[in-house]
């Protein structure tokens, strides 16, 4: 006699069968909605035929996927594989402009005229050597000529991306002219234009690869940074900023696959889309 303690979801079936038994009579006794897509896992490794016979029960966990849920996974994975393509498609067309040697950045430029042009200078020279910032457009190969500050003056414009490189500005001040935005604002619009290196449209590549290196950021700012807020005065851990602005959380390693597919079939957050609104294509 095989007495098997079957567990689904959260109630355990009690299962006496004889030795010459099949799957299909174990999954019988459960009330599953299919008999596919199932798999039964027994102390962490997957049963490919019935447990032998023995006093004690063999407990066995059964595990059921929906055909549904499996159609939308294989969909994601397309969508990535399309995106791949895509991305190094676009690669061959990106202008190829003079080699910087020193830095992924070979000039900060502040407005001029301003009494603190010194901080934002300083502001511009942390994007500049932010640790997250620098793997990225290390493992890209990505060089960007001037990294200049946006005059606030353009209200619609928080950046953009001249050239694919040549050029990226960025809004540092608030409206008012009496203070900066905050540090990790400016970061998720240097993020949106860098995305820029690559496509010039803002359409579905677009939008994965932008959600890539914000998933690429927070990354190496964990791993680098401990979790720990090293942004003085402009940013909180949690992400929100001294001007209340939430900036939008860790994207965990689970949910990249499905952040991937929101983007390509068009689901943009309400932040994506009021940085992409406010992006000056150039």
């Amino acid at each position: 006699m095989i007495k098997v303690q079957a567990k689904y979801k959260s109630t355990v079936y009690n299962i006496e069968l004889s030795e010459d038994s099949t799957f299909n009579d174990l999954l019988g006794n459960i009330p599953l909605p299919q008999k596919d897509n199932i798999k039964l896992i027994q102390s962490g490794k997957q049963l490919h035929s019935l447990p032998s016979a023995s006093e004690k029960p063999h407990k066995i966990i059964v595990l059921y996927t929906e055909s549904s849920s499996i159609n939308i996974l294989h969909d994601k994975e397309e969508f990535q594989k399309i995106a791949s393509i895509n991305y190094n498609n676009a690669l061959k067309t990106r202008p190829q402009h003079n080699i910087i040697t020193q830095g992924y950045f070979k000039n900060v430029v502040p407005l001029p005229g301003f009494n603190d042009t010194n901080r934002a200078r300083e502001i511009l020279q942390q994007l500049r050597d932010d640790y997250a910032i620098k793997q990225i457009m290390k493992e890209r190969e990505w060089r960007v000529i001037n990294l200049i500050e946006l005059h606030p003056k353009e209200r619609t414009i928080l950046g953009y991306n001249m050239n694919k490189g040549e050029t990226i500005a960025l809004r540092l001040r608030i409206e008012t002219l009496d203070g900066y935005r905050t540090y990790l604002s400016i970061i998720k619009v240097l993020l949106h234009e860098l995305a820029h290196m690559v496509y010039s449209e803002h359409d579905n590549n677009f939008h994965l690869l932008d959600r890539q290196l914000n998933r690429d950021y927070e990354l190496y700012r964990g791993r680098k940074l401990g979790g720990q807020d090293v942004y003085g005065g402009n940013a909180t851990v949690d992400g929100t900023g001294v001007d209340g602005q939430r900036l939008g959380g860790v994207v965990k390693e689970g949910n990249l696959r499905d952040l991937i597919y929101e983007a390509a079939v068009g689901r943009l957050t309400k932040e994506e889309q009021e940085i992409q609104d406010a992006c000056g294509l150039k």
